[in-house]
């Protein structure tokens, strides 16, 4: 079987060894640092990494995404991240983008806790004006790199067939897990649910049947067809999983708040 037009699928024989062994490294350095700072970092130093919202340091706002409340916080954010930091590389290995990838997760790393913490502390002030709240966790980080294998799997995509196909099976994707969120909360009837549901899944069927139509038999890819409909079905799970586990329906449930 002949690898698809634009596609690069990995060759064991020319692997680059000791890149792939500081890619492994480098994707394994943060979870190693959030147990060492959970287990062996003194408690003034896991206060000083804190963000709080009506002291902000700089100390807090950019370090307070490796210090967690909980064992249990930290094993989430830690194998969520590992998770999806695979998968993200993967598909960034398959497209020749490991570049690019490895800048991104670095740039996700130093930049996405501190603008994220910015935002929250305006947003809560708005809605809840007063509320006062300190922040630790990743939480952040697993949600942006995420968003960063979603662009990848779009990236696939557009190696694969061309910018209609990314955009058709990229909005589907995107009104598919809005549709997850808006059942999590609660507020919308049955039939707006279904209604998205509906409309995600016509934008793809049109476009996919657009194209069975206009390609004689022989041309249609049904290995590629394939690969692509199992992509992006498994991507859409997988973000509508994580969307769940980061977002409550109720972000002042419980005994923390979710930023």
């Amino acid at each position: 079987m002949s690898p698809s037009r634009g596609i690069s699928y990995p060759d064991s024989s020319k692997w680059d060894k000791p890149l792939l062994l500081v890619d492994s490294i480098g994707l394994a350095t943060l979870p190693i640092v959030l147990v060492l700072l959970q287990f062996l970092a003194p408690p003034g130093v896991r206060s000083l990494l804190t963000y709080t919202s009506t002291a902000p340091t700089l100390h807090g706002l950019f370090g307070h995404w490796a210090v967690h409340y909980s064992p249990l916080h930290l094993l989430e954010n830690a194998v969520g991240f590992l998770v999806v930091a695979i998968a993200g590389y993967l598909l960034a290995w398959r497209i020749d983008e490991r570049r690019w990838y490895r800048l991104s997760v670095l740039t996700i790393v130093l930049v996405v806790p501190a603008v994220g913490a910015v935002l929250s502390t305006r947003a809560f002030g708005t809605i809840v004006p007063g509320f006062d709240y300190t922040s630790r966790g990743a939480s952040a980080v697993v949600a942006a790199t995420l968003g960063l294998a979603y662009v990848l799997v779009l990236g696939t995509v557009r190696r694969t067939y061309d910018l209609r196909a990314t955009i058709s099976i990229g909005g589907s994707m995107l009104i598919a897990v809005l549709t997850v969120l808006l059942a999590r909360v609660g507020t919308s009837s049955v039939s707006l649910l279904a209604l998205l549901l509906g409309a995600a899944g016509l934008i793809t069927v049109t476009d996919g049947v657009e194209r069975l139509r206009s390609e004689t038999r022989s041309a249609i890819r049904y290995h590629a067809l394939l690969r692509t409909v199992l992509l992006a079905s498994t991507g859409t799970l997988v973000m509508g999983a994580y969307f769940l586990a980061l977002f409550p329906a109720n972000p002042f449930e419980g005994q923390f708040v979710t930023n």
